[in-house]
């Protein structure tokens, strides 16, 4: 069973360097460049068609726009009917406080803080190019655990219809990410005023409140 992300900016594919208009009132119509995106993709839980949810273990992955592999996830979960698809954006706090650590949560992926102790849930860096020169870049490292900022979001995704997988034939759950929506939503935000965002707090909470609906179900066949 596998999990499929493709990353999008609005109706278009996600490429880096490639400009992107920030949709939104006068004041934040910005065109932008991304040349990095990034996210951890953790707990992950398939619902079954008794509404009983089953959790896969060790489920810690890092999504990197620049590592085409990282975007196909291979789920162990056993063979069975689902309906529905949920997963945490960012580490949950338990592994936040456990140690160094290995595999997608070794610190020198470049998700780890060290002056404050604790991972970069998500990361989205680019340059605002519409400006007078030269070109403003812009940093949002989304992270912190606890506390009245905490970032950690929650997604659940519902199936169009059930998935049923069996253990001799593969399944591929196909999921798009929206990086517009990290701008976007009810209201939008300028990378210009928010030019760099690397400490827990307010403007991370903001941001992550607007990237977890960037996650929308597409196929599973």
């Amino acid at each position: 069973l596998y999990l499929t992300l493709k990353h999008i900016f609005g109706n278009q594919p996600l490429q880096f360097n490639t400009n992107y208009l920030i949709a939104g009132n006068i004041l934040t119509q910005d065109t932008i460049q991304i040349n990095t995106f990034k996210y951890y993709l953790t707990n992950i839980s398939l619902q079954r068609t008794d509404s009983s949810w089953l959790s896969l273990d060790e489920s810690y992955f890092l999504v990197d726009h620049a590592l085409p592999q990282s975007m196909k996830i291979k789920l162990q979960a056993p063979a069975g009917t689902y309906t529905s698809l949920r997963f945490l954006i960012g580490v949950d706090s338990a592994r936040n406080v456990s140690g160094v650590q290995d595999g997608a949560l070794d610190p020198v992926l470049g998700m780890f803080w060290t002056w404050v102790s604790g991972y970069i849930q998500a990361k989205l860096e680019g340059k605002v190019i519409n400006r007078p020169k030269p070109d403003i870049a812009f940093i949002h490292h989304i992270g912190g655990f606890s506390g009245p900022y905490n970032p950690l979001q929650w997604v659940r995704l519902n199936f169009t219809e059930p998935v049923e997988y069996t253990a001799n034939i593969s399944k591929n759950i196909t999921v798009e990410a929206d990086a517009g929506k990290w701008f976007n939503g009810s209201q939008s935000i300028s990378p210009v005023q928010y030019q760099v965002i690397m400490d827990p707090g307010p403007e991370c909470k903001m941001v992550s409140e607007k990237y977890r609906h960037m996650f929308s179900f597409v196929s599973a066949e």
